[in-house]
């Protein structure tokens, strides 16, 4: 049975009750594709409010809070302090002791630190140079299991969770599901190669949508919640990708697609355009209109080798 949808003030209740001290709902932050919103917390601070109900998604989230965490401190991250907090379904904290097969379906909370700064409006080579700068800091810094090369294969080829799914692509029209048919040939061309590299930690959702600036420069980088561990030129090839769909100063676009075509080796380079493309096109056919699929692909067109 799916999990039942949650509103933000009940999360926030629950909440208050199972830590003994006070969250109020404030509002949904503006912007953003997915929902993100606004806590008073104990002390009257700002805070993030996310959650997932998605068994599935448990240890990826929780990983990806422990990744985040390591950006910050080792790698210097402009990203919020994060904190798990495990709910029943009906507001009660989890017992940890209890093993998860005996577990009823629970609520992951994800409370962040919320970040001073605004959205990007206008990419500048300074911002470019501050985000590169980061994307290097975080190379060598993952641990574990690389899954980002198994991420791109089934995205490619099967499509994701809510995500870079295939099937819309395959009705929209003529164009688009030739260009899905392209990206699952891309996908099954690299099953089986091994990644180029696989001790970075990678954003994942690397685009001026996810960066906030104050005074000049980069203040920010939020959405942390896809945070994994493999090849950081995806971050790279999704900062060039993003271009297209922001006011770049000139030149920036060309520096940055220069940059991948240099430091982010095939038959990997292409893959993860083809992931950024089926994830835009996708997204464009089921959230926005016309003229983002277009756009989209144009750029995929334009990005990806021909059939």
């Amino acid at each position: 049975m799916a999990p039942p949808e949650l509103e933000p003030a009940l999360v926030a209740r629950w909440l208050s009750q199972a830590l003994g001290e006070p969250y109020r709902y404030v509002g949904r932050f503006a912007g953003g594709e997915t929902g993100a919103f606004e806590l008073q917390g104990p002390d009257r601070e700002r805070l993030v409010l996310k959650w997932n109900t998605r068994p599935g998604a448990f240890a990826p989230r929780a990983r990806a809070v422990e990744l985040t965490d390591r950006l910050r401190t080792a790698g210097g991250w402009p990203v919020p302090h994060q904190r798990i907090v495990d709910l029943t379904m009906d507001g009660a904290l989890v017992d940890p002791t209890r093993p998860p097969s005996d577990q009823q379906p629970r609520c992951q909370v994800i409370l962040q630190e919320h970040l001073p700064g605004e959205p990007v409006t206008t990419f500048t080579s300074s911002h470019a140079d501050e985000l590169l700068a980061l994307v290097e800091r975080a190379c060598g810094l993952g641990s574990g299991m690389s899954s980002l090369s198994e991420t791109m294969v089934e995205t490619l080829v099967h499509g994701g969770q809510g995500y870079c799914q295939h099937e819309p692509m395959r009705r929209y029209d003529e164009r688009t599901r030739d260009l899905i048919e392209r990206i699952e040939a891309i996908g099954r061309s690299v099953q089986g190669v091994p990644p180029t590299r696989a001790t970075d930690i990678v954003h994942f959702d690397l685009h001026l949508g996810n960066v906030l600036v104050h005074d000049g420069t980069v203040s920010g980088i939020i959405d942390t919640e896809y945070t994994t561990v493999g090849d950081g030129g995806f971050d790279l090839v999704a900062l060039a990708a993003c271009c297209s769909d922001h006011d770049p100063e000139p030149g920036v676009e060309d520096a940055l697609w220069a940059r991948v075509e240099r430091e982010v080796a095939e038959p990997w380079r292409t893959a993860f355009i083809a992931h950024l493309m089926l994830r835009n096109v996708d997204w464009a056919i089921r959230n926005h209109g016309a003229d983002d699929v277009e756009h989209w692909l144009a750029e995929a067109n334009r990005r990806l080798p021909p059939p």
